[in-house]
């Protein structure tokens, strides 16, 4: 599974490709005066585009401490975990005792409220444990049918991407995996470019590799992507697609 943020790549590494990328000198002088917003705006771009057709690169898991309230009624504090400080959204719980992997149930908060005055979850859920995520905080119930013996929790999740400075431009390294560098060096130098009213270079290579890699795709999501980057060409790069939905 690719690995993000990146071992090997820093942000600094990808500024600079982006800018041997550009043959204008009004173009390379925003990359440098500009390059880390163009990063930061590109990654995001990059990390919408892989919640739609690479998820599994923005997956993270996190084995979590489970605190006891009562005989069954459980919570883990994500706020106390600061590899959950920028986390986007919960894909998949695990909660595992004795060896064995129990069924695990999402509910709206008004139930789990119902069946948590009662100390445990009733029927139908009166074999399972069901959960609700309230301010940052997971909150479970057993089953009254299950004993409570030692659990463990595991946290699928997808992050949100770091907004970096220039002051991490030698240190931070890049969060998207190593096989995307090359889309993202050349959206950095698609803004760059764009702002000089060029799109037949760097723009263009990001276009054939987007109709690439959403071949499979919806195809409503695909011209999505597709017609937000001829948006951003007809407004020179003014408005990143992120806000072009």
């Amino acid at each position: 599974m690719p690995r993000i943020p990146s071992k090997t790549i820093k942000i600094g590494d990808a500024i600079r490709l982006a800018n041997e990328l550009v043959d204008n000198d009004e173009a390379r002088k925003l990359i440098k005066s500009l390059g880390v917003m163009y990063y930061n705006t590109a990654v995001q771009e990059i990390y919408l585009l892989l919640n739609y057709i690479d998820v599994e690169s923005l997956t993270q898991k996190k084995g979590v401490n489970l605190t006891s309230i009562s005989a069954k009624h459980y919570m883990s504090d994500l706020n106390a975990d600061e590899d959950f400080d920028s986390y986007d959204k919960i894909l998949q719980l695990e909660i595992v005792q004795d060896s064995t992997t129990l069924d695990l149930q999402r509910v709206q908060l008004d139930e789990f409220l119902h069946h948590k005055q009662f100390g445990s979850a009733q029927f139908p859920y009166n074999a399972s444990v069901i959960y609700a995520e309230i301010d940052n905080t997971l909150e479970f119930l057993w089953g009254q049918d299950l004993s409570v013996s030692t659990p463990t929790c595991t946290v699928y999740f997808t992050k949100q991407p770091t907004i970096y400075t220039s002051a991490d431009y030698t240190t931070a390294y890049i969060e998207v995996p190593d096989k995307y560098f090359s889309l993202l060096t050349n959206r950095i130098a698609s803004y760059a470019e764009m702002r000089n009213g060029i799109s037949n270079n760097a723009l263009a290579m990001v276009k054939m590799a987007y109709e690439q890699l959403l071949a499979s795709a919806n195809p409503v999501i695909a011209s999505k992507f597709i017609n937000s980057l001829q948006s951003n060409e007809v407004n020179n790069g003014s408005r990143p697609l992120s806000q072009a939905q």
